[in-house]
């Protein structure tokens, strides 16, 4: 399940945290962006970049002979990949690391991703990561069913960070296990008619 999803069915865990760790306060459109189009058999998304790890591990859970083709990247550190993986070896490389950008290929469906990682502070494109899929995943990025094209985006709104006390005088470890409280406003977009959900949330 993406992790937007996950805050709207109040199931935040530390994979919804992490996706939070850079944002200071403020407002950001244009965030978790899916275009979803259904055909007879298959299942197409665009998506931002920020869904990546999540439609990767999504992908760990349900296949279990991935080609993979791309790098990984842990602090400084990059590694370049091109292996046949398996799922509980996929879901070692998304826990190992922070930022994933692995093109995948497995049982006739595929994932396409960028080739580097957007500019902090850039707007997001809504087509990084292309995933030709199969049509029983649509529950992982939707709740909606009996429709041909669908788009979402949100807008986070951050109001607030909640420092624990313990890390108040460590900057790095502040940053990291900080909380962000807000809200999100989903607005989903089904054969051309708009629908707008809001929710509070801590992560």
């Amino acid at each position: 399940m993406i992790f937007t999803n996950k805050i709207f069915e109040s199931k935040i865990d530390e994979s919804v945290h992490n996706q939070f760790i850079r944002f200071g306060p403020g407002i950001f459109e244009n965030r978790a962006l899916i275009k979803i189009t259904i055909t007879k058999d298959k299942l197409k998304l665009n998506t931002s970049y920020d869904l990546v790890k999540d439609i990767t591990w999504i992908i760990a859970e349900n296949f279990d002979k991935i080609e993979a083709k791309g790098k990984v990247i842990q602090g400084k550190n990059k590694q370049e990949l091109d292996k046949e993986l398996s799922g509980e070896e996929l879901k070692k490389i998304c826990e190992e690391n922070t930022f994933i950008l692995l093109n995948l290929n497995f049982n006739n469906y595929s994932i396409k991703v960028g080739k580097s990682l957007p500019k902090p502070g850039k707007k997001l494109k809504e087509n990084f990561c292309k995933c030709v899929l199969p049509l029983k995943l649509l529950k992982e990025f939707t709740d909606k069913e009996n429709f041909k094209k669908a788009e979402i985006s949100h807008t986070f709104i951050i109001e607030k960070i909640n420092i624990p006390n313990q890390y108040k005088n460590n900057f790095a470890m502040a940053r990291k296990m900080a909380t962000r409280i807000g809200k999100i406003i989903r607005i989903i977009k089904i054969d051309g008619k708009e629908e707008k959900k809001e929710i509070n949330f801590e992560a």
